[in-house]
């Protein structure tokens, strides 16, 4: 998860610092997020209950994009925590959409 702003002020970096034509660099929030972390009911005030069925398989993954070279290249890293990034994309979303 990335917020909007965070990846605007990486994409203005590039434009002022990058050297090369073509470099791939992983933009991302840098670290593995869990389902928990996320909080979006939390952040959206409403009651709602979750309920975790352990009873089904599952597989324990943990995946995150490495953004070394974002922050070697360019000086770049996420801003916005996760949950600041939630509660701004939920209160947009009540004032464009909803």
């Amino acid at each position: 998860m990335l917020y909007v702003s965070d990846l605007v002020k990486f994409v203005e970096l590039v434009i002022e610092k990058q050297q090369t034509n073509y470099e791939f660099v992983n933009v991302a929030y840098g670290k593995a997020i869990t389902i928990k972390e996320y909080k979006i009911i939390e952040c959206s005030g409403k009651k709602i209950a979750v309920k975790h069925d352990l009873s089904q398989p599952h597989i324990p993954t943990s995946l995150s994009l490495d953004i070394f070279l974002a922050k070697k290249f360019f000086g770049w890293q996420s801003d916005t925590s996760l949950q600041e990034g939630i509660r701004k994309t939920m209160a947009w979303y009540r004032a464009n959409i909803l």
